[in-house]
Parts: structure tokens; C-alpha cells; sequence
């Protein structure tokens, strides 16, 4: 009998495992104007007040103030926006 209860502890938490585990990032996406470059930080600024950390396969030799651009960036919990991706808009 207690092995029996054993197996259906074991299978009970084996179940409930996948509602506690950590959920994925997710992507956010945004659009908006350069306003500023950080060379020093690797960072830029867009219109909508945020700063922005590059990636390491994204050069800021590649951008220019007042590009528009479509951001993906995963945002994390110390308020730190890191960019993923960057699409010119025009």
C-alpha cells in the first residue's frame, strides 16, 4: 500500500511540474526614431524614452540618428531593454 501511494506522490508532482516551471521570455516589439547613440554603453535612445542595449552582431556603426526603426528587445526585470533584432522602417 505504500509503495502504491508513493507511485501516485511521484506521478502527482511529475504532473504539476509543468505549471511551475519558469514560463519563456517573450519578445517585445516597438517602433521609433534614433535619438541618441551611446558608443560607451552600446546603447540607443528612441523617441519613446527607452534605451536600448545592442547586441554584440549589431554594430552602432551601422545606425544613424533619426533612422526609424521596428525594435525587438527582450525586456528584463531590472528594466533593461536589450535589443534582438532591428528592421529599418524607412
Amino acid at each position: 500500500m505504500r509503495k502504491l501511494l508513493f507511485a501516485l506522490a511521484a506521478v502527482s508532482v511529475l504532473i504539476a511540474l509543468p505549471a511551475f516551471s519558469s514560463q519563456p521570455a517573450r519578445a517585445d516589439e516597438v517602433a521609433g526614431t534614433i535619438l541618441a547613440l551611446d558608443p560607451e554603453g552600446n546603447t540607443f535612445s528612441l523617441d519613446d524614452g527607452w534605451q536600448y542595449v545592442l547586441p554584440d552582431d549589431i554594430s552602432q556603426d551601422d545606425l544613424e540618428v533619426g533612422m526609424e526603426l521596428l525594435v525587438t528587445f527582450e525586456p528584463s526585470d531590472d528594466g533593461i531593454r536589450v535589443a534582438t533584432a532591428l528592421e529599418l522602417i524607412n
